[in-house]
């Protein structure tokens, strides 16, 4: 919160009025009035009067603080998020940058909002300028959190690091940073939690965490299953790919993911093949499954998580971004030749 802010919502919660607090301090009402609201702030030496009078410290009237709490980088990256229905992209991009000049060594913000922003990046079309620009300034916000003196932190700045460097075949400084990881230790704090809570009769909280790292565990076998589907074409075993491809369809339904994860695989298998007739079968529950929510309520699985509903927003830029890959990217060129791909495609445009 700002100075303005604090002091109105101290004062409220007091009962007092801006004519009190200009009384008690020998000046104006209307001079507090542009205080509250920002238009100017008192003079240095009532500020420690001021403090008193609101029953407060220094330090929590002007908003000194080095760090964030996790919740309160949560509700600001939410806020980031919800712009991206309204806003240009660089409008969030400048907000985003304004909220790490003012906590500039608050290091989970830096990594969570270089996060929020790089993807955001992927769903937005802008001017290769600017998309370069903020590319490189995203990076340099990965590179500062890597002093962090939170592990978590500095693992998701070097994961983010090296997924980069190799997009830019920099393979000597993905292994170098590589290098820098520990080996995973083998003690899972949470499934230690989930049981201590568990013994204490803790069962719905137990539950929860355990919900959740399911739902996270299922997320990276998916990932996981990409790669190996991939690695299959590169070496030209096609019936794996297919099988991987299977694969990761019965895990999306079976452990409840989104719909539309149910069918990016056999799509991308499609696509390598060339396959039009599969192809262009596929791509019509493909593009209407980005639009259908994913609701896990009541869900046996995920029973006790707090979930909300996808984002339409967020929905509606990825399928746009779909398109626009399907009609520009090489891979589809096949795709284009096709009479029926542009019916298709014009059905969601």
């Amino acid at each position: 919160m700002k100075f303005q802010e604090i002091m109105k919502a101290k004062r409220r919660y007091l009962k007092l009025t801006q004519e009190d607090i200009a009384n008690a301090l020998g000046v104006s009402t209307p001079a507090v009035n542009k205080w509250e609201k920002g238009i100017s702030y008192p003079d240095i030496t009532l500020l420690p009067a001021l403090a008193r009078l609101l029953e407060t410290d220094l330090n929590t009237l002007l908003s000194y603080q080095e760090d964030l709490s996790e919740n309160e980088i949560g509700v600001f990256l939410n806020d980031l998020s919800a712009m991206t229905d309204t806003s240009e992209f660089d409008d969030v991009y400048q907000k985003a940058m304004q909220k790490i000049r003012e906590f500039p060594n608050c290091y989970l913000l830096l990594v969570s909002t270089a996060a929020v922003l790089d993807g955001m990046l992927v769903m937005s079309s802008v001017h290769e300028t600017v998309r370069a620009e903020a590319e490189k300034n995203i990076e340099k916000l990965y590179e500062r959190a890597l002093a962090s003196d939170q592990p978590q932190v500095v693992a998701q700045a070097q994961q983010m690091l090296i997924s980069r460097y190799m997009n830019r075949h920099e393979y000597e400084k993905a292994k170098s940073m590589l290098n820098e990881i520990p080996d995973r230790l083998s003690i899972d704090k949470k499934q230690l939690q989930a049981n201590l809570y568990a013994a204490q009769g803790q069962y719905a909280k137990a539950a929860s965490m355990l919900e959740e790292k399911l739902l996270v565990t299922v997320q990276e076998m998916q990932s996981l299953l990409s790669t190996l589907m991939n690695l299959a074409f590169k070496e030209n075993r096609k019936p794996d790919a297919l099988y991987i491809a299977e694969t990761s369809k019965t895990a999306a339904e079976i452990f409840h993911q989104w719909e539309y994860t149910s069918y990016i695989a056999h799509f991308e298998y499609y696509v390598k093949c060339q396959d039009v007739k599969h192809t262009l079968e596929i791509l019509p529950h493909l593009l209407t499954s980005i639009r259908r929510p994913w609701n896990m309520k009541g869900n046996p699985l995920y029973q006790h998580l707090k979930t909300k509903d996808l984002d339409t927003g967020f929905q509606e830029a990825m399928q746009k971004n779909i398109i626009e890959a399907l009609l520009h990217d090489e891979e589809t060129a096949f795709l284009r030749e096709q009479d029926a791909f542009f019916e298709i495609v014009n059905q969601y445009c």
